[in-house]
């Protein structure tokens, strides 16, 4: 065998590896800012037909609060079952409860979701500075752009250039991130996330009451729910003043 032919069969044998091991995976600075452009967009069309000042509940009706006592409502706040009636239908009316809950208060919902995010923020003022300090670095690098820029005599765009800014002020972001914000984010998606599931849980949808001018609400929000424990026991009948409220779709 010639060594030519052993040549030709090292190049078939490199070009086959190369084929099983794939393209490998290149991820750059558009991509990623085209991912994070599409998470947002995701979120802004998801909730623009939800949260909205007008479908803000009242303090009373969240808190199940009395408008007549100024009290708390003995059951305003129960199990969505029963220990001793668990059965098969236990899952659903758990799911039915937060479900029910979550769409009628989600105004509500993201409003305390924000506030413990604040509070948690102010908790860490070094983290507000980085990410200020960050916030402020992107913004001049974007009106910077790819524009020459001189600075007593030296010229700023030869040696800083956008790819260069760009991959710096990544390399901080991620740094800043994980050094001053993931745990206070970690902290303030438990805090909100417990405080929203208990109340989504907890808040009985047959004791939300509508208050003296919520007209348009009484126009939204209709209907009965189907019995539950408390019905089985009797100490509550379908008729009383307190009814669920479920959403009507939009026509």
């Amino acid at each position: 065998m010639s060594p030519g032919s052993d040549d030709v069969g090292r190049r078939n044998k490199k070009r086959q590896q190369k084929q099983k091991q794939g393209t490998p995976l290149r991820v750059d600075l558009e991509t990623m800012q085209a991912g994070w452009q599409a998470l947002i967009d995701w979120v802004r069309t998801t909730f623009q037909n939800r949260v909205r000042l007008d479908t803000l509940r009242p303090l009373p009706q969240f808190l199940g609060i009395s408008v007549a006592t100024g009290c708390l409502h003995g059951e305003a706040f129960s199990p969505p079952v029963r220990l001793r009636h668990l059965d098969k239908s236990a899952a659903e009316k758990i799911k039915s409860r937060f479900s029910l809950n979550f769409q009628y208060f989600i105004t509500n919902y993201v409003l305390i979701a924000l506030l413990v995010a604040t509070v948690v923020a102010l908790m860490h003022p070094g983290m507000v500075l980085f990410v200020g300090v960050l916030y402020a670095l992107w913004t001049a690098h974007t009106a910077w752009g790819y524009q020459e820029l001189f600075m007593f005599g030296v010229e700023l765009h030869v040696y800083l250039t956008y790819p260069l800014r760009s991959n710096v002020l990544t390399a901080l972001t991620l740094l800043v991130v994980i050094w001053k914000c993931f745990w206070p984010a970690i902290h303030a998606v438990v805090i909100s996330t417990l405080l929203i599931a208990a109340h989504a849980l907890l808040r009985d949808p047959k004791h939300i009451d509508l208050t003296v001018g919520d007209e348009q609400l009484e126009d939204d929000y209709t209907g009965p729910l189907a019995t539950d424990d408390n019905d089985e026991e009797g100490g509550m009948s379908s008729s009383d003043s307190s009814a669920v409220l479920v959403e009507r779709p939009k026509q």
